[in-house]
């Protein structure tokens, strides 16, 4: 039985979209290079921003990284980032069917709980785990961090995302996972990780009622 759901966070609660590329223009402008068209801007959204710029830089890619996180702060949250349709009642649904709720996001920890407290619905979590920039910035290291420090079993929790790093870090953890079909993945993506999936959902409100069937 599931007792705990831990959330991606960009694409899952919040279309972040507005607010990454806004940062990734100014951290390409300043760095000379130029952004790819949307479809690979999509793909900017679920890795850590290390893991994005190795694709752009055969060296300092870390440092590039930094300055993302620095030039992030300087940005409007409460204005380019959005809380998708139906997520609060979907938390308040879990909250009142006695789940505990977590987000495990890449992004930075502090950044994800500046946006929940303003989205208003970062009271729902029992906790928020993200990336610290030092041993926690795949999803698989946030997990593990969070399982470790929270005390709650593998077994009676599932992670709930919209892309295959959601996947592959669930199935690195070694717990369930269920995707959304509006976030910034595709099913397509998945490739042979699709059969690893308990469920995908097309909606939010969607999101309790295929936790509560799945076993």
């Amino acid at each position: 039985m599931i007792k705990n759901v831990l959330f991606d966070l960009d694409g899952t609660l919040i279309d972040s979209s507005k607010c990454i590329y806004t940062v990734y223009e100014r951290l390409f402008s300043e760095l000379g290079l130029q952004m790819p068209p949307d479809e690979e801007k999509r793909k900017f959204i679920g890795p850590p921003v290390e893991t994005t710029m190795k694709r752009f830089l055969t060296r300092g890619y870390k440092e590039a990284a930094d300055r993302f996180r620095a030039i992030y702060l300087t940005v409007d949250l409460a204005s380019t980032n959005v809380l998708y349709d139906g997520i609060a009642e979907a938390l308040a649904a879990l909250k009142a069917d006695g789940k505990r709720l977590f987000v495990a996001t890449s992004k930075s920890e502090p950044v994800a709980k500046t946006i929940l407290e303003l989205m208003n619905v970062a009271r729902f979590f029992d906790a928020i785990y993200g990336n610290n920039g030092i041993d926690r910035m795949h999803k698989a290291e946030v997990l593990e961090a969070l399982f470790s420090e929270c005390g709650i079993a593998k077994e009676e929790s599932i992670l709930i995302g919209d892309t295959v790093f959601d996947v592959e870090g669930a199935r690195k953890c070694g717990i369930a996972v269920g995707m959304v079909n509006y976030g910034f993945g595709r099913a397509e993506d998945l490739g042979r990780h699709v059969s690893e999936v308990s469920f995908f959902a097309d909606t939010a409100k969607e999101i309790p009622v295929l936790i509560g069937e799945s076993k």
